[in-house]
Parts: C-alpha cells; sequence; structure tokens
C-alpha cells in the first residue's frame, strides 16, 4: 500500500497542473440549518469552463433529485480561487449556491491526508491517478442530537420514497452517483 499523502504536498507538487476545482456536496436541513452529510473535491487539469461542462454533461445523465431537507450541489472553481473554499472550510461553514453549509468542524483541507488512487477510480471525469481523503477527522462542533439526526439522514423515510420516485434504490444511491464516487452512471 502506498504512504500516505497530505493535500498541501500534492499541490506543491502538482499545482502547477491544476487549471479547476470540482466541489459536490451532499446537505440535509435540520430546523432551518444545512449539514454537510459528505463533499467530494477534486482538482482537475481542465480549465473551469471544460470541467464544468464535462460535470455537466455527466449530471444531465441523471435524475435530478432536490427535497426540502436534502440537496445535491456542486460548483467548479478556477484553480486560483482554491484558498477561498480553504478558507472556508477551516471556518466551518461554506456558501454552495445559496445555501450555507455547516461543517460540524473546522477542516483544514491541506492537512487531510489520503492515498493516490489509480486514474478513473470513481468519477469518469477524472483521468488522472488522485488524491482520496476520508476527512473530518477533528471533533465535532454539534450536539449529539443534530449529529444523529445527520447520522440517520440516509434513513429518511420521506426522502428515501422520494429518491425511489427519481429512479434511484436508495439516497445512498443518489449521493454516490452524483459526486461521482460510483463507477457505474445510472440510466
Amino acid at each position: 500500500m502506498s504512504s500516505r499523502l497530505t493535500l498541501a504536498h500534492l499541490l506543491a507538487d502538482f499545482g502547477q497542473t491544476y487549471q479547476s476545482v470540482d466541489i459536490r456536496s451532499a446537505a440535509y436541513r435540520i430546523e432551518g440549518k444545512w449539514y454537510n452529510l459528505i463533499t467530494a473535491i477534486r482538482f482537475s487539469q481542465c480549465s473551469d469552463v471544460e470541467c464544468e461542462e464535462k460535470t455537466s454533461a455527466l449530471w444531465q445523465q441523471l435524475r435530478g433529485i432536490r427535497h426540502e431537507r436534502f440537496r445535491i450541489l456542486r460548483a467548479t472553481l478556477p484553480y486560483g480561487d482554491r484558498q477561498l473554499l480553504f478558507d472556508q472550510f477551516k471556518s466551518d461553514t461554506w456558501k454552495l449556491d445559496d445555501i450555507n453549509i455547516q461543517l460540524g468542524r473546522f477542516v483544514d483541507l491541506l492537512s487531510d491526508a489520503g492515498y493516490i488512487q489509480q486514474p478513473g477510480f470513481g468519477d469518469p471525469v477524472c483521468s488522472w491517478p488522485h488524491l482520496e481523503i476520508q476527512g473530518n477527522r477533528s471533533a465535532s462542533k454539534l450536539d449529539a442530537q443534530v449529529t444523529q439526526s445527520i447520522n440517520a439522514a440516509v434513513n429518511d423515510d420521506d426522502l428515501r420514497r422520494h429518491a425511489s420516485t427519481r429512479g434511484y434504490d436508495s439516497l445512498i444511491e443518489a449521493i454516490e452517483l452524483f459526486l461521482g464516487l460510483r463507477k457505474n452512471n445510472h440510466n
């Protein structure tokens, strides 16, 4: 198995090859606040315009899923704007579209570590080997009841029914497909 590598080390070595940042997130609303379920962040050698076009094309092949308590969101940033993303994660809240998403902890993306994965692992848009990090290892700032609600979100009966009306076997399947965490596409 390869050794663990931090995002800071990866960007120091390969940052000059990146042109865009692709961010995809699933969020769950509890009592009017949006909380992060999972977020995938990818650095790409494609321009932000090309990355946006590729991601849009993939998402158009999927059946959209949007609920009053659930959203799957995405954004594409020029690589030069990455520090704004890093700063938002450090502050525990980041804004995507019109939603402020609570992370539940302060996240220093640059110090997170993971392993290099082979090209095509998960997201078909990703043609280079990439760093996969299981983030959010720091202590949570959320109370136990909110944490329990977030952990139970994928079993929310109303959301599961909504996902099934959109053709997904589960909410997890929809999240995996939209975030590029599964190799096969949903038809």
